[in-house]
């Protein structure tokens, strides 16, 4: 199973290489699912391997010119906040087991399985939506602060109970209170996205073990999948990709739910 971890590992870089964001939200099942890490751990590991990853794509998208530092910064120091705050003083008090009736037990690990299968399915239905990029740029504009407050806290949330990125919810964001077109907000989300999991890393980096042979092997391999992506992207048609990558999401968070579900039960 480890093999096939490796290189579930290799193509989630390529799948942002390839589209620009959603690849990542698949870090946490491939850790848990491939390589046995508890949930809990799977998410400290996947705010590094996320991290690192958007941090070398953001930078091909830099010198593009898709991505714009001073407005990533304000989203950014918003979302970092709540990251920090949920890592720090949330996660390490939140029991083990949250409810025991009978021969059903839910541990906060399976919960959080739970909840990251439901945001694979509103990360898919993002992806599949039928709308064209350029409708995205055309939405209506808005400049309301609390647009852009409520994704960032949202965004910081995910980040920090889950390990997610929250590309989903940043790119819109962007879109709608900056004004930016949607390759400009897909690299701003990036950079975005590798401040607030690199940050969520370093926040508990001192309470549990890592290791690092084993963090930096996939770390590198999802590097070299993402650098692979971009130099080929542009020989496949970015939106059916989406597309099709988007049921791989939603067919595996059912799947994900499945499981959960027997677990729950079978305790």
């Amino acid at each position: 199973m480890q093999v096939v971890g490796y290189l579930s590992t290799l193509l989630i870089g390529l799948s942002l290489g390839l589209m620009g964001a959603g690849g990542s939200i698949l870090t946490v099942p491939v850790l848990v699912y491939f390589f046995r890490l508890e949930p809990a751990s799977a998410v400290r590991y996947s705010l590094f391997i996320v991290g690192s990853t958007s941090s070398i794509s953001s930078i091909a998208k830099f010198k593009q010119g898709e991505v714009l530092f001073k407005k990533g910064i304000i989203f950014a120091s918003i979302s970092i906040v709540m990251v920090w705050l949920i890592r720090s003083f949330i996660i390490p008090k939140i029991p083990a087991v949250l409810w025991h009736w009978h021969d059903v037990t839910l541990t906060f690990g399976m919960l959080s399985m739970i909840i990251f299968s439901l945001l694979m399915m509103m990360a898919a239905r993002t992806m599949m939506q039928a709308k064209k990029d350029c409708d995205l740029e055309q939405a209506e504009k808005s400049n309301s602060i609390s647009i852009l407050i409520g994704c960032a806290v949202a965004t910081g949330v995910l980040t920090g109970f889950l390990g997610a990125g929250g590309g989903f919810l940043i790119v819109p964001a962007l879109t709608l209170f900056f004004h930016l077109d949607i390759k400009k907000a897909v690299g701003t989300s990036l950079f975005i996205i590798s401040l607030n999991t690199l940050s969520g890393f370093l926040s508990d980096l001192g309470l549990q073990e890592v290791n690092w042979t084993f963090l930096l092997l996939t770390t590198a391999l999802a590097i070299t999948g993402a650098v692979v992506g971009q130099r080929i992207s542009h020989l496949f048609n970015t939106r059916q990709l989406r597309l099709c990558f988007g049921w791989f999401i939603l067919i595996l968070a059912i799947v994900i739910l499945a499981v959960q579900a027997g677990e729950i039960t079978n305790l």
